[in-house]
């Protein structure tokens, strides 16, 4: 889960939020299983109380080529990478908005929850 909290994004920039994640974790798993790979990925997000924004990552991977363990350990850093990519991109977004993350360390805060 990713949060952020104080003055909300737009919905533009949330629908650009959810298309990064969605862009890293295609590739991710292009890069791990190969481009003939399927999976479902579900990205949630919502806005809270406060202005928090919630990003969740469902991901199911169905392949034939490694074991069920090796394919757990494969969504997980896939998630893990759209988590990150979330993070960057929120990241650039206070940049340009003339935010610096540590001058908004009292005010906003920002955490991931694998």
């Amino acid at each position: 889960m990713v949060e952020r909290e104080g003055e909300a994004f737009s919905n533009e920039d949330l629908e650009g939020l959810v298309e990064r994640v969605e862009e890293r974790i295609a590739r991710e798993i292009e890069k791990k299983l190969g481009r003939r790979s399927q999976y479902v990925v579900v990205i949630s997000l919502r806005r809270a109380s406060g202005g928090a924004i919630d990003l969740g990552i469902d991901l199911q991977i169905f392949s034939h080529t490694g074991g069920r363990g090796r394919l757990g350990e494969i969504a997980e850093e896939v998630i893990e990478s759209g988590f990150d990519e979330a993070e960057r991109h929120i990241k650039r977004s206070w940049k340009r908005a003339g935010r610096d993350l540590e001058e908004e360390k009292d005010s906003y805060s920002f955490t991931s929850v694998g």
